[in-house]
């Protein structure tokens, strides 16, 4: 029988389906096998595609930068092979483009490992740095970056947050026997936190004028100085582990930086504002950047558990401090409040307030301080609910000093004095108990124009309370045992 014309359509349309069924299905095969697959490196190379690479073999003796990343969305296994160099350039280098990653990789010989400069996202994992001549891992002007879990060792500094690396984080990478920082951070809005750094020929962690930056659960040994802050604002340096460092455990020194501190809203007009008016908005954005050191574990160190110098107001708060030189020490600063510290065995002052006016110093727990348990020199300072026992010399000593407040102390069993104020005017010392010292409870030496009342004082080796060498016109009354 002959086909008509119908059948011969009929079988062409069920062709074609067929034919469109098979190419849709080859097409669609293309495309998953495009999107798993991965090319494979073996020598130093230009990666200009977006895609999966991973390392096929070591690469030895590589000169200048090796592997340079032109295209946005590239990851890299190296799958823990080797990179080594000759001291120049950088294994991985990457610039001016998006999630860039680089994993596990292991490099040597360099002067930079991995190099990421104006980077969005991505990040360095799991790699192992040894003997780079100048860092293990750097961001410049990158943005949301994670550095995690990789080791730095030999090299000059481990890892560098510099630029406007904004939003980037540093964690869990262990950083071991470099001769500068080992990690150092100059980029806003940055979080450093559960990285392990052993013995740093420089500060373990450094942070430069800078804004918004978390240092948090880092442990820290044997380095040239432990945590540093430097010209920043809105720092905390929370939870930290600093042992046996050479140097002050944690310090923050000098205020930020006029781009610091200046208010976020103001742009290149900001000269034509009305003179006071800009002070106002200053002062404000001073105030915001209130850096704060609190709950961290401080023991050993040659140098203060916590030193803040010439810097912005702060706080030092529920800290352990053990076997350092000064507990706390603050000097020619403003505005810091010291509370709830507990400060044991300081080689010199438990809390020490050189030279510095309008401080808190409260709630302390402050024990076995070979010198003072507070020693004050300044204007304006509070000192109150504090607990000074076991010190080698005075409890509380307040020398050359006007307008400070002295209250609700309990300063016990101490070498010299409980309350020892010698050059002190104009002050008051009210509701503390000074016992068992051993020589005067009160002492006002050369101090003039003071209130002394309703201190418990009993039980010191000499006086209660003596006024001598000059003191004058002060009120002491409703005091007694």
């Amino acid at each position: 029988m002959q086909p008509t014309d119908n059948h011969i359509v009929a079988t062409a349309l069920v062709a074609l389906v067929a034919l469109a069924a098979v190419t849709s299905g080859a097409a669609a095969g293309t495309a998953t096998d495009a999107s798993t697959a991965t090319t494979e490196l073996a020598s130093c190379q230009t990666i200009d595609e977006p895609g999966t690479y991973t390392l096929a073999s070591d690469v030895e003796s590589a000169a200048g930068d090796c592997f340079r990343v032109t295209a946005d969305y590239v990851t890299i296994y190296a799958n823990g092979h080797t990179v080594a160099g000759n001291g120049s350039g950088a294994a991985f280098v990457a610039s001016g483009v998006e999630r860039v990653t680089v994993r596990n990789v292991t490099l040597t010989d360099w002067e930079t490992g991995v190099s990421l400069r104006d980077v969005t996202g991505g990040g360095v994992y799991g790699a192992s740095v040894e003997n780079a001549a100048v860092v293990g891992v750097a961001l410049d002007d990158s943005t949301g970056v994670f550095v995690r879990e990789n080791d730095v060792a030999d090299s000059t500094t481990g890892v560098s947050v510099t630029g406007e690396s904004d939003g980037s984080v540093v964690v869990g990478n262990h950083v071991e026997n470099v001769t500068g920082t080992g990690i150092a951070v100059s980029s806003d809005e940055t979080e450093v936190v559960a990285n392990d750094v052993v013995d740093a020929g420089g500060s373990a962690v450094r942070v430069s004028a800078a804004r918004t930056v978390t240092v948090a659960d880092n442990t820290v040994s044997g380095s040239v100085g432990g945590i540093a802050v430097a010209e920043s604002g809105d720092v905390t340096v929370r939870g930290n582990d600093v042992e046996a460092v050479t140097g002050s455990a944690v310090e923050v020194v000098g205020e930020p930086s006029a781009s610091t501190a200046r208010p976020e809203f103001l742009d290149a007009s900001w000269a034509h504002y009305d003179a006071e008016a800009l002070t106002a908005l200053f002062e404000d954005a001073r105030r915001d950047a209130e850096n704060r050191v609190v709950n961290n574990t401080l023991a050993g160190a040659t140098g203060p558990g916590v030193l803040l110098a010439e810097t912005t107001p702060a706080t030092v708060s529920g800290n352990s401090i053990t076997d350092t030189d000064d507990g706390v020490r603050v000097a020619q600063t403003s505005n810091v409040t010291v509370r709830g510290n507990d400060v044991t065995a300081s080689r010199d002052d438990g809390v020490a307030v050189a030279n510095a006016s309008h401080n808190t110093v409260t709630g302390n727990d402050l024990l076995n301080s070979t010198d003072d348990g507070v020693y004050a020199v300044g204007a304006g300072n509070e000192f109150a609910n504090n607990t000074a026992r076991g010190s080698g010399d005075d409890g509380l000593d307040v020398q050359n000093s006007t307008d400070v407040v002295v209250a609700s102390n309990v300063l016990s069993d101490n070498g010299d004095d409980g309350l020892y104020f010698r050059g002190v005017h104009n002050s008051t010392a009210v509701e503390n108990t000074a016992r068992g010292n051993g020589d005067d409870g009160l002492d006002l030496r050369g101090s003039t124009g003071n209130v002394a009342e309703n201190n418990t004082v009993c039980g010191n080796d000499h006086h209660g309370i003596v006024q001598r060498l000059g003191a004058q016109n002060n009120t002491v009354t409703g005091n007694g045992c």
